[in-house]
Formats: structure tokens, C-alpha cells, sequence
């Protein structure tokens, strides 16, 4: 079984600024809604509060377009 490494709201908010995308953007993208994108972003509870599903597919949607985040918690976009 594989253990699943969750996005900090940090690296997030730094992988949607890294596609020059806005949070409605993401929140599109992902298939979520802007407030829940809002939420993941700004809330300190917000990763810990939202469905594990959710934060998922806002990380595997970064990822799809580019974004790799890294073991020692960097966010950059893929080279």
C-alpha cells in the first residue's frame, strides 16, 4: 500500500502561481469549488478539514499541468 503525500497550502498557493493561474483557475481545473480552493490556500485547517479525495485531485491537476513537488517540501514547475 502507498502512502499518499498531501500538498502543504503553501505549496498550493506556489505551484497555481507558478501556472500563472488564478484561484477560480485551479478551482475550475480541479473540478472544486472556489471557495474550498480558498479554504485549502488560506485556512491553517483547511488541508486537515478538506476530504483527502479533494486535496488529490488539486495536487494530481498541478501535477498534470506541470508542477512537481519535491520530497524536501519545494514546489517547482517540471523541467
Amino acid at each position: 500500500m502507498s502512502m499518499i503525500v498531501l500538498p502543504t497550502k503553501d505549496q498550493i498557493t506556489i505551484g497555481r502561481s507558478l501556472l500563472n493561474w488564478t484561484k477560480k483557475r485551479l478551482g475550475e481545473e480541479a473540478e472544486v469549488g472556489l471557495a474550498t480552493i480558498k479554504r485549502l490556500e488560506t485556512d491553517k485547517d483547511g488541508i486537515i478539514s478538506a476530504r483527502v479525495s479533494t486535496v488529490v485531485r488539486v495536487k494530481e491537476t498541478l501535477e498534470k499541468n506541470g508542477i512537481e513537488f519535491l520530497l524536501d517540501g519545494m514546489v517547482r514547475r517540471r523541467p
